[in-house]
């Protein structure tokens, strides 16, 4: 019952704050998926098995056909060396083979939440099929990998993330004049096909619809996150106001308080849980902006029938994997370091203080709702 008080507060909690804050309530329906995101058609983008996303490259000269998983979460473009230990890597990068490979003379170990690898840094000459991408890049010739989960048909991992200390394909071709600008996005789908990644001059009706979200890292692409409501119904606010977009992770990990709550009042279950059971949306708030993301996205199927949580606890800062960036097309501008979700849905200029409000409303309504209760009680016994 409370959760149902708690919707009527919420939509009258919304209006009070358009007032407050001078602007319009906005919900925006989901737009009708544009076949011109950019001026280029977007790139096949490979689902390995709802967990990676990977993109086929070409390095070297001759050329030497390559795939690596795109990864949000990180810098660093790396690729197994023909001589990597420890890979189970089967397609390995051959500098030797290629008459435009640079050493750089440079050692450099690149850590992730699990594993890492090492090596030195090279240059060689990167291109993408059927696209006018084809440009020098410096990137990580990796000797040794460990503790990596890789798909063994991927030759290494491109990291994507906004630190201005490592330039990205896109920057570089950019800054070649191959492409009309640096920003690129992508579209990840559940299907094993459809997967796309979107590159250079972005429509413009599209960049108009975008919402765009400030990072608040220098090394990552994070933004201000202030709460999770749960089937419409509850509440949970974040201490860590930090929330990474990371296509390198396949799960949501939260942090402890929230994932706690999750876990405990509404799965209940890991490893072995029930697939014909309806579990919780998650609605995430940003200033501007709410995703949600339905069971189904997070649900996981196993081979013995059951299913998995794809929901852990953050070591550190919240990260939104895969599950929470497979609901938008997301668009990412290095140098003007914004986030831009298209078809999601817009909220007002949402701050911290409306959620605290929010709460404050919430809490005297719950007060004189019980109150009101008690009373009426009294009165029938009298």
């Amino acid at each position: 019952m409370f959760g149902q008080y708690l919707i009527i507060v919420y939509s009258f909690f919304n209006v009070l704050s358009v007032k407050i804050a001078s602007n319009s309530f906005l919900i925006t329906k989901t737009l009708e998926q544009s076949n011109f995101i950019s001026q280029y058609e977007g790139i096949d983008v490979q689902n390995l098995e709802n967990e990676y996303y990977a993109l086929t490259l070409r390095i070297g000269t001759p050329l030497q056909l390559i795939q690596l998983l795109v990864d949000t979460g990180s810098s660093i473009l790396w690729l197994a060396n023909y001589t990597c230990e420890n890979c189970s890597i089967l397609n390995r990068y051959k500098p030797y083979l290629s008459s435009t490979y640079i050493d750089l003379n440079q050692t450099y170990t690149q850590t992730y939440g699990q594993g890492e690898c090492s090596g030195q840094f090279g240059q060689d000459l990167f291109s993408i099929a059927d696209t006018p991408i084809n440009t020098n890049l410096k990137f990580l010739l990796a000797n040794q990998v460990s503790n990596l989960s890789l798909q063994k048909t991927t030759s290494g991992i491109m990291g994507l993330s906004n630190w201005d200390e490592h330039t990205n394909i896109f920057e570089s071709a950019y800054s070649n004049g191959q492409i009309q600008s640096p920003l690129f996005g992508f579209q990840f789908l559940n299907s094993t096909r459809g997967s796309q990644l979107f590159y250079g001059q972005f429509n413009q009706s599209v960049l108009d619809e975008t919402i765009w979200l400030k990072t608040n890292m220098k090394k990552m692409w994070s933004t201000q996150i202030l709460g999770v409501q749960i089937n419409e119904d509850e509440y949970i606010y974040f201490d860590d106001h930090s929330s990474i977009f990371d296509s390198g992770t396949t799960c949501l990990l939260l942090e402890q308080n929230v994932y706690n709550k999750i876990y405990n009042d509404y799965l209940n279950c890991n490893l072995d849980c029930d697939c014909n059971k309806v579990y919780p949306n998650l609605t995430f708030f940003f200033e501007g902006a709410k995703v949600t993301v339905p069971d189904t996205a997070y649900k996981r199927y196993l081979y013995n029938g059951s299913c998995s949580m794809c929901i852990g606890q953050a070591k550190s800062t919240n990260i939104l994997g895969d599950p929470f960036m497979k609901q938008f097309i997301s668009i990412f501008n290095k140098k003007e370091q914004l986030i831009g979700l298209y078809q999601t849905q817009k909220m007002f200029n949402l701050r911290y203080w409306y959620f605290y409000l929010a709460l404050g409303i919430q809490l005297l309504f719950i007060c004189a709702l019980v109150y009101y209760q008690v009373q009426r009680k009294i009165l029938a016994l009298e």
